[in-house]
């Protein structure tokens, strides 16, 4: 299943299989509320809204969210601020920027990268021992090409010498 949700002129499209008991959850008090309310209820096809139906103002959202850190002993931090942890731990886990530049909404991958390269310090040297490999042969293995661990020996690849720092 997947989720579309507006960002104008943008739309993001992501799974949302692990959030749909989480939204379930959150459709209850919302019908419960849509009855109490009746005729003054506003439905406008919204997860999160207030006990009327209109949307959240994003002063109860930050006080909300502050009470829950406070509430789970963490320490105060901006509710955007969670965007930029959403990246971060993308990033870290070796997602590639294109992927996190989408999910963020970026209009070119060069925000992204440029916003966040600190967080991959060690893109550069992974990149120079990718190239190594390649240049060695040693790439082979991990594309799953047909001689994979078949180990070829020459003078350029012999134990001990390294093409790349030559």
């Amino acid at each position: 299943m997947l989720a579309v949700y507006s960002i104008q002129p943008s739309f993001l499209t992501f799974p949302v299989q692990g959030c749909q008991n989480l939204l379930g959850q959150s459709k209850r008090p919302a019908q419960a509320d849509r009855l109490a309310h009746g005729d003054a209820y506003e439905d406008n096809g919204l997860v999160f809204c207030t006990h009327q139906g209109r949307p959240l103002g994003w002063r109860n959202v930050t006080r909300k969210f502050k009470k829950h850190l406070m509430t789970a002993g963490l320490r105060a931090i901006r509710f955007h601020d969670l965007r930029h942890t959403n990246a971060t731990l993308l990033l870290e886990a070796g997602i590639h920027p294109k992927i996190v530049q989408e999910r963020l909404g970026h209009s070119d991958v060069a925000i992204t990268l440029n916003v966040y390269s600190h967080v991959m310090p060690t893109l550069g040297r992974d990149g120079a021992e990718q190239l190594r490999d390649v240049l060695r042969g040693d790439a082979r293995a991990d594309n799953g090409d047909s001689d994979a661990g078949e180990a070829e020996t020459d003078d350029a690849t012999a134990p001990g010498t390294d093409p790349v720092s030559r």
